[in-house]
């Protein structure tokens, strides 16, 4: 019987994140500004509409820049295998990683001391799609991917996540 189960969450926003948008919110005010007044100042009649159709286009590309930092993950376990998706502003989505459940050689909880041993270790990959809220139990997996190398996975499965990989490999420490 195949085994199939999605989780979806949010991620808490970051001071970064709102630092992003603010510094967004700053250039996009003033190339807007730069533009307008360029166009209007050089190119005379038809100056009004060119800095009009540079200011959307300035405005646009911002807002396009700005929603990637409402960001969303999504868990989809499907038979042994994990697939972790990014979700921007709930419109695109990007593959992260897909994690083969027998691959992980090494899995637990992401604990302060586990964390400290891992920092001191090498890793091609580092992947991060926690949800950065204080209530949340998160865990660690290591493991080789085939184009992105020796991996560390830090992540939030629900029950029924971690009860799929227990049964793909019941010597998971969980």
């Amino acid at each position: 019987m195949d085994a199939f189960h999605e989780q979806l969450y949010k991620r808490k926003t970051r001071p970064i994140d709102i630092l992003m948008r603010l510094i967004i919110i700053v250039i996009t005010l003033g190339l807007s500004w730069l533009a307008f007044i360029a166009a209007r100042a050089y190119l005379e009649g038809i100056g009004r509409i060119i800095s009009v159709l540079a200011v959307a286009v300035i405005v646009y590309f911002a807002y396009k820049i700005a929603i990637r930092f409402d960001v969303e993950f999504e868990y989809t376990y499907f038979n042994g295998e994990l697939d972790i998706d990014k979700i921007m502003n709930q419109t695109s989505r990007k593959r992260i990683i897909t994690v083969q459940i027998k691959t992980i050689q090494e899995f637990g909880r992401y604990t302060p001391d586990r964390k400290r041993a891992l920092e001191e270790r090498d890793f091609d990959t580092v992947i991060d799609v926690r949800s950065l809220k204080n209530e949340a139990t998160v865990y660690y997996a290591v493991f080789k991917h085939s184009s992105q190398g020796n991996c560390l996975l830090m992540f939030e499965p629900d029950e029924t996540t971690l009860a799929e990989m227990r049964k793909v490999r019941r010597d998971l420490l969980i």
